[in-house]
């Protein structure tokens, strides 16, 4: 019995043990990072699919150009199908009242194939223009798509470090409404034993209710600034990721010589 005891004490330690790691991997895993709201970016953002498929289309069109300039061969077949066999009269040199009798005319179904061969020998350039100006219209549409991801990118950068700062803003002014709310207790209780005035107790008080203001403006900045930030990655965020705390050192930086 008292082995049994100490054998279901351990597995209930393996329990908590497991159900703990499982927590710390399932908050990295819905932990929202920069890198990930890029890769969000690159893959949902409206704005960029709209230019990949610019990209597309420009080279397919690429491709249509120069496919002008090699020799095309074409397969047909038809078929045809008339209600009854196509059939004539035929009628005598001297009589041409009364049929001798029918001719076949044709066939009843008919089947037709062919092949079509077709090459430029001369355009006068026309078609080598048109394909050196759709390859310049692919490289325009990949330098377009090169600058959007860019402003893109820059966005999702900015929306995530404004989001990182309103939330340090909100927590610093919960604090800040603590430390008033506090104050406020303690001059309460100088009042209650006559070392301070009653001025003292409403400057307090005022403090007090700038400081709540103060927080429930930052958390409406944050709230403002998870939807930047959706807007800025194109998907929704808020509720499904947790984001890091905000860092108190700074991340040294290196600056391009010629920028």
């Amino acid at each position: 019995m008292f082995r049994r005891k100490h054998v279901l004490l351990l597995l209930l330690v393996l329990c908590l043990f497991v159900i703990t790691l499982g927590r710390k991997a399932w908050a990295v895993d819905d932990l929202l990072t920069l890198d990930r709201a890029l890769a969000m970016a690159g893959s949902g953002n409206p704005v960029l699919m709209v230019a990949d498929k610019k990209v597309e289309q420009a080279r397919a069109r690429f491709k249509q150009a120069a496919a002008d300039r090699a020799p095309s061969l074409g397969a047909y077949v038809t078929y045809q199908e008339t209600g009854e066999v196509p059939v004539y009269y035929v009628y005598s040199d001297t009589s041409w009242t009364t049929p001798l009798g029918v001719a076949r005319a044709g066939y009843q179904q008919t089947w037709k194939a062919a092949l079509k061969l077709s090459h430029v020998l001369y355009s006068g350039g026309a078609v080598e223009q048109a394909s050196a100006s759709r390859r310049f219209a692919l490289e325009a549409a990949r330098a377009e798509r090169e600058r959007t991801g860019q402003v893109v990118y820059n966005g999702v950068r900015q929306a995530f470090f404004s989001l990182q700062r309103a939330r340090a803003r909100e927590e610093v002014s919960r604090e800040a409404l603590g430390l008033a709310m506090e104050h406020l207790r303690q001059v309460k209780a100088m009042y209650s034993s006559g070392v301070v005035a009653k001025n003292q107790v409403l400057r307090v008080q005022v403090a007090v209710d700038e400081a709540r203001l103060n927080l429930i403006q930052s958390e409406n900045a944050v709230d403002v600034a998870w939807s930047a930030l959706e807007r800025a990655v194109g998907v929704s965020l808020k509720g499904n990721w947790n984001l890091p705390g905000p860092s108190l050192d700074a991340v040294p930086c290196d600056i391009p010589a010629a920028p």
